[in-house]
């Protein structure tokens, strides 16, 4: 059994990353349950129903970094699945490659700031998801390359994930800046950790729309490796992307 501090804990909202700021987050998914019994059942008898996810943080608001409050807050109806929707990334033990986390499609329900002559200015953050949340896996790490140098490509570490499974998947990327050029980024995978193949490939991220979160999902048997390639094309970006199997 293996414990981890709360202070390691990742937390990524659309193209940002809040972990410096934030004190407090919890995800919450359920699944509605519609009651089936009938006469001559001895025991209660359920069938699974529509999905559902909430998700609420709390933190500290910086002045000097009040930006991206605003930003999330504000332009949200310009993320990929329209308005009042973005991604949420929370990995509890940090985002090193293979860690375990939850992700969301989320719509915002609540932004709001408090002051109080005793402490220190706070944020909180609500939203609610109708794909309730996903248990996702780092494949890029912030920490391990948090700026991708001009003209880089590269593979990040391999994710074993000990079995093939057949439902799907659905890849999450945050992408938090690029200088210039075209930021492209895949998630491949494998039977055998020796020929991969797309499985997940991701809008390219220009200057034109920097702060980019995206989730795109995947149908049918996920291999048992999986891993993140990537392409940066005329300049530097940093990015986060995970991979939760449905």
């Amino acid at each position: 059994m293996s414990f981890s501090h709360g202070r390691t804990a990742r937390f990524l909202v659309g193209g940002f990353d809040l972990s410096d700021t934030t004190k407090q987050v919890n995800t919450e998914g359920t699944n509605e349950l519609v009651d089936i019994t009938g006469f001559q059942n001895t025991q209660k008898r359920f069938l699974g129903g529509l999905k559902s996810g909430k998700v609420s943080a709390n933190g500290l608001w910086s002045g000097t970094a009040d930006g991206r409050y605003a930003a999330v807050s504000s332009d949200i109806a310009d993320e990929n699945y329209g308005a009042g929707t973005l991604c949420i990334s929370h990995y509890p033990a940090g985002d090193t490659v293979g860690n375990k986390g939850w992700a969301t499609l989320c719509t915002e329900t609540g932004w709001n700031f408090g002051s109080d002559v005793n402490e220190a200015v706070t944020y909180s953050l609500e939203g609610e998801s109708s794909i309730g949340k996903e248990p996702v896996v780092s494949h890029f790490a912030i920490g391990d390359a948090r700026t991708l140098a001009y003209n880089t490509s590269g593979t990040a570490t391999v994710v074993d994930n000990s079995a093939a499974t057949t439902n799907g998947a659905a890849g999450y990327l945050h992408n938090f800046q690029i200088s210039a050029g075209t930021c492209a980024v895949k998630i491949q995978h494998s039977s055998d950790n020796s020929t991969y193949v797309d499985l997940i490939t991701f809008s390219n991220v220009t200057t034109a729309d920097p702060r980019v979160s995206e989730r795109i999902a995947a149908s049918g048997t996920v291999n048992r490796y999986t891993r993140c390639v990537y392409t940066m094309t005329g300049g530097s970006a940093s990015f986060h992307a995970g991979l939760a199997r449905l």
